[in-house]
């Protein structure tokens, strides 16, 4: 009998194709335990955890080896274990001065390089420069690329490149790659690379290597549909991003926001664009006014009619750049990054620049406006502003445009200025406009911190409302006023039949009340009755509001209580129907 079962584990492992699914099934748990996405295009980064397990197996046996080698070079986060198989053998002289080659690479080396490569879809290039060992010379670099037994494509079977680095090696191999892969990502500015930005009086010093990449890509994009750049590139290199007619999905970090840098990439074909702009172009905010904004919403200009997905970073300034640049009109996903500024008027600018979005843009499905917190170095909010300062108010044409979203399915603004005290009274109001909301968290904030300024929060029995005009809503985070309970309408007649499931209101924080247990349970039966599937009112804060998750909890236990009261309820009555 064990002679039966052991030729029959042999027989499984002498198949290869047997022990290649085993060993890619056994990557597939192991990453899992190391909670890593399964999905290549999601990984930001190659981790390496997972692989040691599989690398120990691979060591049993020249089979397992074989059969592992799927797994294991599938997603490799440096070229070292290539170069191992084509790094040259040297002679030193006496002195270790001079260099000089014994052997090329052979073309047996060549032939295990390749058995490896063609299994890799995911490689990340980084700079080997880190010891005496790894260092290459850049003679053979250039050797590799011109050796006579080269093979044509280094890796067939590529689908994702990141380059981290522009030395030598890395440059030769993206240049040699990228035309079959799919997604290309490149982020090799470090802090070599920022002082020289520094030193070049603010003026950025392009790498020659992301400018020969990208123009390669221009006249042969190959297979790349996805390419994203997270540093700041210059107008040579995104003209030769606008040529590349292949890419449908495009992130891009420009330096300034002057319309000449985004218009090249107005005429493209893309549905997904993700574009970060560091800096003003102008230094004044541009003249703007409601006629303004409707003319700009009215426009029938669509220079981008396959976009889907929008998603700008930048201050308003750049923000309304990018709204009179980038024209499309059938967006299902808008997400706007509001960077900080000290002049509120060019932070009220986010709500301009988003009814604009909005108004082109009516069937939209999921709007963020969401706003980068006050620098550690600067005040938390203007408390004494000017007696002359006049903060612009945009929130009715934000409201009014925010209105016609009837297809919105998720809408998130938060760390925003708004100059109208009663913001959250506006949004109330219009609630009943947005039937198929399934989430909404609204946070924005006051334009200073005088008292003047301060918003009008929503009370509990504004509730009611959300309750009638909302039945999809699952989600919902905002402002609400908890120091007077004398206003809970009675709704203990009936109830409404609300998918509600996560509430996290946020109080005054700075009169927070101390509620009896009385009070508490009058709050969990009126929310209980509101939102019967409602389960969760301490989770999601972050730990500046535990404050605000501890004044919660005892609310809702008392409505997880009243829940478990109503299924037991329903269960007794269930079986008397039963039995009788």
């Amino acid at each position: 009998m064990a002679e039966t079962v052991s030729s029959s584990v042999h027989r499984v492992l002498n198949t290869g194709e047997l022990a290649t699914m085993i060993f890619l099934f056994l990557k597939d748990i192991t990453r899992r335990a190391h909670g890593i996405d399964l999905s290549l295009d999601e990984n930001k980064t190659v981790y390496q955890d997972w692989r040691k397990s599989v690398v120990l197996l691979a060591t049993v046996n020249r089979a397992f080896s074989y059969a592992c080698a799927d797994a294991i070079w599938e997603a490799m986060d440096d070229m070292e274990p290539f170069m191992s198989l084509l790094r040259p053998s040297m002679q030193q002289d006496e002195d270790s001065v001079s260099l000089s080659y014994e052997n090329g690479i052979t073309e047996e080396a060549w032939k295990r390089f390749l058995f490896y490569s063609s299994r890799t879809k995911t490689l990340v290039l980084t700079d080997l420069e880190t010891t005496a060992e790894t260092t290459l010379d850049p003679s053979w670099v250039l050797y590799m690329a011109t050796a006579p037994n080269r093979p044509k494509v280094l890796f067939h079977a590529l689908k994702r490149l990141v380059i981290s680095t522009d030395d030598e090696l890395s440059t030769y191999i993206a240049l040699s790659t990228c035309h079959r892969a799919e997604t290309i990502l490149v982020d090799i500015i470090d802090k070599k690379e920022a002082f020289r930005l520094e030193e070049n009086n603010g003026h950025l010093v392009e790498s020659e290597a992301v400018v020969a990449l990208t123009s390669a890509l221009a006249q042969d994009p190959g297979r790349l549909r996805r390419l994203e750049v997270r540093y700041p590139v210059d107008p040579q290199i995104i003209n030769n991003i606008s040529r590349i007619t292949t890419v449908k999905a495009l992130r891009m970090h420009i330096w300034t926001g002057g319309a000449a840098q985004i218009v090249p990439i107005t005429q493209m074909q893309l549905e997904n664009l993700c574009i970060t702009i560091d800096r003003d172009s102008v230094d004044a905010v541009p003249s703007l006014d409601t006629g303004a904004l409707e003319k700009l919403v009215k426009s029938k200009q669509n220079l981008m009619p396959h976009l889907s997905e929008l998603l700008v970073k930048s201050n308003g300034v750049g923000q309304a750049l990018a709204l009179a640049t980038i024209t499309p009109n059938s967006l299902k996903v808008l997400k706007l990054e509001l960077f900080y500024d000290s002049d509120v008027n060019k932070r009220l600018l986010g709500a301009f620049v988003a009814a604009g979005h909005m108004g082109r843009n009516p069937g939209m499905i999921i709007f963020h406006l969401n706003g980068h917190p006050v620098p550690e170095d600067q005040d938390q909010l203007p408390s004494l502003p000017d007696p002359e300062d006049a903060f612009t108010d945009w929130t009715p044409c934000f409201m009014k445009h925010l209105a016609t979203l009837r297809n919105v399915i998720y809408v998130e603004v938060t760390k925003v200025p708004f100059a109208s005290t009663d913001v959250l009274q506006h949004l109330l109001k219009l609630l009943p406009d947005l039937k198929k909301l399934v989430k909404l968290r609204f946070l924005p904030e006051p334009v200073s911190a005088l008292p003047e300024h301060q918003f009008a929060y929503l009370t509990l029995a504004d509730l009611k409302r959300v309750a009638k005009h909302n039945p999809q809503l699952v989600d919902l985070t905002t402002y609400i006023d908890v120091r007077q309970l004398n206003t809970l309408p009675d709704i203990s007649k009936y109830r409404y039949p609300h998918k509600m499931k996560a509430l996290k209101l946020v109080p005054h924080r700075e009169s927070l009340p101390v509620w009896t247990t009385e009070q508490s349970l009058v709050v969990s039966q009126f929310l209980d009755r509101l939102f019967p599937a409602l389960q969760s009112m301490s989770q999601g804060w972050t730990k500046s509001y535990d404050d605000c998750r501890r004044f919660w909890i005892p609310v809702e236990q008392m409505v997880r209580s009243h829940q478990l009261i109503r299924a037991q309820t329903i269960r007794d009555i269930e079986h008397k129907r039963r039995a009788s």
